[in-house]
């Protein structure tokens, strides 16, 4: 039952820090969340019953579980938006449960090493999805991909160079974002295989 909690609150606590970090950068504080899933739950039903396969995708896949996003108070326009996945919301949780376990297991001497926390932050990094409504992305990337993309498109920061180094990297994202991912997961094996 600890370890639940501590699992819970990890995770909720993982969450509310990704977004106050996007909303401290975006200056945009007003948060609200939605589920996709959810808000359409009667259609996903029909879908099930008609194409099981389809629908298991559409869901699992395509479509994120949540999204946490600000809005514009006057045009109600989408700033920015997080958007978790299946994928996302499973390495969360998992991230969680790692943590819960090295917390109840030495709760008196935890200290946080810096293999943990590094495999922690990649895996985490690798996983997140994001939205900015002031670039010019026609849904959420990786959050490493809309923040080059964000930096190319502001005329006040964007140079020859960054819109050079966007199109060298542009077509390597999903490879960088597969190998953070693997690199955080090793971190964490290493750790945990000596432990």
């Amino acid at each position: 039952m600890r370890r639940t909690f501590y699992t819970l609150s990890i995770l909720f606590g993982i969450i509310a820090f990704e977004v106050v970090f996007i909303a401290l950068s975006t200056t945009y504080m007003q948060v609200q969340f939605r589920s996709p899933v959810l808000g359409n739950f009667r259609f996903f039903m029909v879908l099930l019953q008609e194409a099981p396969l389809t629908s298991l995708k559409l869901i699992i896949v395509e479509q994120p579980l949540f999204i946490i996003e600000a809005k514009h108070h006057a045009t109600a326009a989408t700033v920015w938006s997080l958007h978790y996945f299946s994928i996302t919301v499973l390495i969360h949780v998992f991230i969680s449960q790692v943590i819960a376990n090295i917390i109840s297991r030495s709760a008196d001497a935890f200290r946080w090493r810096d293999i943990p926390f590094t495999g922690s932050v990649l895996l985490l990094f690798s996983s997140l999805y994001l939205f900015l409504g002031s670039c010019c992305t026609g849904g959420p990337n990786w959050i490493f991909h809309t923040w080059l993309l964000a930096v190319v498109f502001n005329p006040i920061t964007s140079s020859n160079a960054t819109i050079q180094l966007y199109q060298m990297l542009k077509d390597g994202f999903v490879i960088w974002q597969v190998l953070t991912g693997v690199l955080g997961g090793y971190l964490l094996y290493r750790n945990f295989r000596k432990t």
